[in-house]
């Protein structure tokens, strides 16, 4: 039924066209990888630094009232020594 209606033929030619390599080589890609990486830290520093520089920014500008509350600030303590840590001490 389905098989029947199936058509196989191979074709084999003396004067196929062959194949091209068409991978660049491996140094052109070691050196794309190298370039988008650098790119990525480069990119990932520039944001890092515009989030640090917008949090300074902040904090220049309006002291105490957006980052770094005393009043909502906690700090995790071990409990290693009898002093409390005053999360005050830190500003």
């Amino acid at each position: 039924m389905l098989r029947s209606g199936v058509r196989y033929q191979t074709e084999v030619t003396w004067n196929e066209p062959t194949h091209k390599l068409t991978d660049p080589p491996w140094v052109v890609i070691l050196g794309r990888i190298l370039i988008m990486t650098l790119l990525f830290m480069g990119l990932a520093v520039a944001v890092g630094a515009a989030f640090g520089g917008v949090r300074v920014l902040l904090k220049v500008v309006f002291p105490g009232k957006v980052f770094d509350r005393p009043g909502q600030m906690d700090v995790l303590q071990l409990g290693l020594s009898g002093k409390r840590i005053d999360s005050r001490d830190f500003y």
